[in-house]
């Protein structure tokens, strides 16, 4: 019996594991897709000379500013990755 729940356990860990890099995958790829579509939207807003552009502009700043932390971090991991 003991077996039979130690093979069920690491059974249940390696699908959870493999679920979580997926998961870890597609919250990279919609980052990275966010802080892009943020940035682009933020340069066509910003190109617009009246007052209520660039009070969007501003704060199109406030989401752009955690993504590009996030970015970073994504960018700093995966050259990690990559080097070792």
């Amino acid at each position: 019996m003991p077996s039979t729940v130690t093979a069920s356990t690491i059974a249940a860990l390696t699908a959870s594991t493999s679920s979580v890099i997926g998961l870890a995958d597609f919250a990279t790829a919609l980052t990275v897709v966010s802080f892009v579509a943020l940035l682009v939207r933020k340069e066509i807003v910003s190109l617009r000379s009246d007052e209520t552009s660039s009070f969007v502009a501003r704060g199109l700043n406030i989401a752009l500013i955690p993504l590009g932390y996030a970015f970073l971090l994504i960018s700093i991991d995966r050259l990690i990755r990559a080097l070792s």
